[in-house]
């Protein structure tokens, strides 16, 4: 079973956009981000123009967490990879080709960040 991350880093500048919103509005942003964070889902906010420009504001620095959060993941997945293959006597193979013969297979490693701010 795939281990998602614990939880999401929302920065205080998310503060700043909170005038421009009611409550319901506040929480609807606070599920989006939540949602995003673990399950990459997109939210949808019909017409609320204040969410989608906050959202749009937002988006890219969940992304670039997403991301950062993965690939120390995986770095720390290789590491142990290499530790138990040193004790073992068995030959380490560089981390991408240890990606490459399924290191990581079945892991979420990241967003990618391309796809993702498009």
């Amino acid at each position: 079973m795939e281990k998602t991350k614990p939880g999401v880093m929302v920065y205080f500048s998310v503060l700043e956009a909170f005038p421009l919103m009611t409550n319901a509005e506040k929480g609807i942003l606070f599920e989006a981000i939540l949602r995003f964070a673990r399950d990459e889902q997109e939210p949808e906010f019909g017409e609320k123009r204040n969410l989608k420009m906050v959202w749009h504001l937002i988006r890219p620095g969940l992304v670039a967490d997403n991301k950062r959060y993965y690939d120390v993941t995986a770095r720390r997945k290789y590491a142990a990879y290499v530790r138990w293959s040193k004790k073992r006597g068995q030959i380490v193979r560089d981390y991408d080709e240890w990606v490459e013969h399924g290191g990581l297979e079945g892991e979420r490693t990241y967003l990618d960040a391309e796809d993702a701010l498009a």
